[in-house]
């Protein structure tokens, strides 16, 4: 069983904390919690003395009933509690005795074929945590009737419910982009199935074979694989919400009866253009009206004079003005609203009523927001201002990396008056990891990266409610931020204007915080409770509670060593190994609970002593800079920052080897973003996808036989990924470039044909090409490593030759005149790539050199370069 082991040593001046060790597992080891269990565990990852896990069958032909897998598992052996994350490969095939099962929101992955053959389950729930789910995971599970698929999936897999013969209904929640190859096929019985406006592709043979009567297609969806309806016989009616899908099979409707009707919008160009005699994939075409939202009557003014009074009748808000510049809103003002004449001037204007709710969270004011549950989250708004950070020399108990210097924050926040409580933490993410179990007490034992995704859950759910305010995210404050709200204006080792008046127990500590000597020590000896609820002690200036002592708290920051000099609105490195903790908790003396004190650990640590106060803060803008991205123990990803900036798109029209599709014209880029280094290696690929479709093997070779899809689904696997991990940029995405920016980042300043500053002096064969690039007459038709070759002037490697490199945007004639962030067109029929390969000439090799290809297919020099950039 789990169990807690605290020492510490008091020795002249310094307090050191250390824990018991214990006999240590490996990845890849197995156990069972009990000897007569049916499921195992096998450990994924571990630290310390937690870890993850994902679970099995150990035994199928003695599993049977209803199963409940535990979001946490302990190995006797050794004493370790592990977080079950993952079902594995296979992990409960052919269990066809098990009846139902239930997966905790601890779990991210649903492995391939873990449910496969598992005969007995009749309905599923896969629970919202879940953002990955493998190939045929559900595959023949024959008496499975229904199932909802959440929209964190967002991609459903090729053949997930193959031959689910029973399979009846099935809701995809909006979150889900991709519906992959034979995901239905074969579920003879599937009447119904509720797609979501977010789906944008649906594979090859999605629903053949399936008993679909009528379905939906959403305006989104721009890809319809071949055979994706293939022998549904009780098909009669397809709507289409939007424009005819840009990649679409021929053979769509094999096997349908002759009597299915295709509906598409009245009036919709891409359609009539497409259908031939009333025709469309030999069916015959109707048209359909999709119900709009429906427009609210704009607001109005009108008004009489009667009695000396100006009487205005209105729809929508009043506001009133003397200058008809600065404008007030009239509060519960209600029409008609009666205004008696006299010789002061007053002007009158309505505007659309406010859709803010109530409760909207605004600027200046302290809030309240009301969690699921009933359950309440108190927030005190902080305004920016200008402080000095760390300590004093002479301040009793200080350390060497509390540098005092001066820090402005120029934008207020607001900031939790208390700490995150179990019961606000619970209503949030429904789990409750705690070791001392209370609602009211703080939330302990989450890591960093728990902490984060509590806030994006909360960030999720405020914007949905409308309560939201423009321009802000939950988020974790930022060492300064938490500093600054601490201190609430005082200059001393405690936000109560005190010091200390000995370094490890004093009554000055006792009034503001819970910490070793008035519970710590007496709780934790004596085996009871070591937290108490929020608001017991003195609450600082500005009314917060418990920022000493109790449990300490983590902060956004990678920690670092202070800077010496006044800084403006600091967020900390952009990369590093521990995130900043401002300790002060139950566990610490009274020297480790001031205002100054600094901690750090590991973003995965988690201790029965350490939770979180949640922020609601501006969201930070990136200045820039290169950055390296961890994306495995031993595999990276560097990014180069390229700032916003204009240039001539396109080529000279006396260019050497000049094509018609390149006409130039001027492009502005408004926001910077950052773009890799390198090509996609094959090494990142695996990392991040776990396959390697490339046909020369190399870990530092660029993937290739990519296709544009297999591309963005890197991107947005990664993106998951580091917003999991809270190192994504707000507002920003790995994405595919758009053709502007990958050329503008080629040119890297430059009007030549090469990013080298020369143009070519030969169509095929250059030593100017030599110098940059892989291409026909150095390969020797085969890939190389990237950055071999010289970089640009902005340090971008194999921007010329090596592999060919997809964008995001469909290919279009170019426009003649200037443009502002450009995207492409917004249909079409193939994606554009650009830059050469090893097997074409120098002139296909230019910076402007433009190429088209079926997003579907993935050639031998067809690879990709990505970027962070802003979501579109």
């Amino acid at each position: 069983s789990n169990y807690k082991l605290f020492g510490v040593f008091c020795l002249a001046a310094s307090c050191m904390v250390f824990s018991a060790s214990q006999s240590q597992g490996a990845v890849g080891d197995t156990f069972k919690e009990n000897e007569d269990d049916h499921i195992q565990y096998t450990v994924l990852t571990e630290e310390g003395n937690s870890g993850t896990v994902e679970v099995g069958y150990a035994d199928k032909y003695r599993l049977e009933g209803d199963v409940i897998i535990p979001s946490t598992a302990t190995n006797k052996d050794t004493g370790i509690t592990y977080r079950v994350t993952a079902i594995s490969y296979d992990g409960f095939h052919g269990c066809d005795k098990m009846t139902s099962i239930e997966i905790p929101d601890s779990v991210t992955t649903i492995g391939e074929k873990a449910f496969s053959n598992a005969d007995g389950i009749t309905s599923i729930e896969i629970p919202d945590s879940v953002t990955t789910v493998g190939p045929s995971a559900f595959w023949y599970c024959s008496n499975l009737q229904s199932v909802v698929i959440p929209g964190s999936v967002g991609v459903i897999p090729d053949e997930l419910f193959r031959s689910c013969k029973v399979l009846t209904n099935v809701v995809i929640g909006n979150g889900v982009t991709h519906i992959g190859y034979y995901a239905f096929a074969f579920c003879y019985a599937l009447t119904s199935v509720t797609i979501p406006d977010s789906l944008t592709w649906i594979g090859n043979y999605a629903f053949d074979y399936t008993a679909l009567e009528s379905i939906v297609i959403p305006a989104g969806v721009d890809t319809l694989g071949k055979s994706v309806f293939e022998d549904c016989a009780n098909l009669t009616s397809v709507y289409f919400m939007g424009d005819v899908p840009a990649d679409t099979g021929w053979t769509i409707y094999w096997g349908t009866p002759e009597t299915l009707l295709t509906y598409y919008p009245v009036g919709n160009a891409s359609w009539e253009a497409e259908i031939v005699d009333g025709m469309w994939r030999d069916r015959k075409v109707a048209n359909w009206t999709p119900a709009p939202p429906q427009p609210e009557d704009p607001p109005k003014i009108e008004y009489i004079v009667s009695n000396k009074e100006l009487i205005l009748n209105f729809t929508g808000d009043l506001y009133e003005s003397d200058d008809a510049v600065n404008w007030t809103k009239v509060e519960s003002a209600v029409s008609p609203y009666k205004v008696k004449m006299g010789d002061r001037k007053q002007f009158f204007c309505v505007k659309e009523a406010s859709s803010v709710p109530e409760d909207q969270v605004l600027p200046g004011e302290n809030a309240v927001i009301s969690l699921p549950g009933n359950v309440d989250l108190d927030i005190n708004w902080i305004k920016p201002g200008t402080f000095m950070m760390g300590s004093p020399k002479n301040e009793l108990g200080r350390e060497n990396k509390e540098t005092q210097h001066q820090v402005t924050l120029t934008k207020g926040y607001w900031l939790g008056k208390y700490e995150v409580t179990q019961a606000q933490y619970k209503a949030v993410t429904g789990t409750n990891p705690s070791w001392d179990k209370g609602a009211d007490l703080p939330v302990e034992q989450v890591t960093w990266n728990d902490a984060m995704k509590f806030c994006s859950k909360l960030t999720d759910i405020e914007r949905e409610a409308g309560r939201l305010p423009e321009g802000y995210e939950y988020t974790l404050p930022t060492e300064a931020q938490w500093e600054y709200a601490c201190r609430a204006g005082t200059t001393t080792a405690l936000n109560s204007g005190k010091n200390l008046s000995d370094e490890y127990q004093c009554p000055e500590m006792d009034e503001v915080g819970w910490y070793w000597y008035n519970g710590g020590k007496e709780s934790y000896n004596n085996n009871l409770i070591c937290t108490h609820s929020g608001g017991q002690k003195k609450p600082n200036a500005w009314g917060l509670y418990d920022m000493h002592g109790n449990v300490g708290e983590w902060c956004l920051d990678w920690y670092e060593d202070y800077p010496t000099t006044a800084v403006v609105d600091p967020t900390g490195p952009d990369t590093g190994t521990d995130r900043a903790v401002r300790w002060g908790s139950w566990w610490n003396a009274a020297w480790a609970c001031r205002s100054a004190y600094r901690g750090n650990d590991k973003p995965n640590a988690v201790y029965a002593s350490l939770g979180f106060r949640v922020a609601l803060a501006p969201v930070v803008i990136p200045d820039g800079g290169d950055m390296t991205i961890p994306i495995s123990d031993d595999v990276s990803l560097d990014m180069i920052w390229i700032e916003p900036g204009t240039f001539m798109m396109g080529s000279p029209k006396n260019e050497l080897g000049r094509e018609n599709n390149e006409t130039q014209h001027q492009v502005t880029l408004t926001k910077g973003y950052w773009l890799g280094k390198y090509e996609v290696t094959q090494k990142q690929y695996q990392a991040i996808m776990g396959t390697n479709p490339s046909k020369w093997k190399g870990a530092d070779l660029p993937v290739e036989q990519v296709t544009w899809r297999n591309a963005t689904n890197f991107c947005a696997k990664l993106t998951e990924i580091e917003r999991a991990a809270g190192r994504l940029p707000a507002g920003y995405e790995y994405t595919l470039p758009t053709e502007a920016q990958w050329e503008y980042a080629c040119r890297a300043g430059t009007t030549t044909a090469l990013n080298s500053g020369k143009d070519l002096s030969d169509w095929h064969e250059c030593p100017e090409m030599d110098e940059v690039a892989w291409y026909h007459y150095n390969s020797n038709k085969t890939t190389h490593p990237v950055g071999q070759k010289k970089p640009n002037a902005w340090g971008l490697y194999d921007m010329h030759g090596n592999v060919w490199e997809w964008c995001l945007d469909w290919e279009g004639n170019y426009p003649s005149s200037a443009v502002t962030d450009p995207v492409g067109p917004s249909t079409g029929t193939s994606r554009v790539f650009r830059g050469g390969s090893w097997d074409y000439y120098a002139t296909h090799c230019r910076s402007a050199r433009r190429v088209g290809n079926y997003p579907g297919d993935g050639w031998e020099d067809n690879g990709f370069r990505v970027a962070l950039a802003p979501v579109k």
